[in-house]
């Protein structure tokens, strides 16, 4: 049991590298009213930009 967790504890900080590593390279969009920048998967090749505001916030109810 304890060694299938510090396998899943190891792959996490994989993980995490690889992603810090990919952000270098990450394409960046600027919308005029924001910049979010992407992060690239180049085995499932996606970029996926993840935080984007889609609407305007509500300012009141009906």
């Amino acid at each position: 049991m304890a060694l299938a967790f510090k396998f899943i504890v190891y792959a996490a900080l994989a993980s995490l590298a690889y992603v810090r590593i990919a952000d270098a390279t990450a394409p960046v969009v600027d919308l005029g009213y924001a910049q979010y920048q992407g992060v690239s998967n180049s085995t499932l090749n996606i970029t996926s930009f993840l935080g984007m505001r889609y609407a305007a916030a509500p300012t009141a109810r009906n």
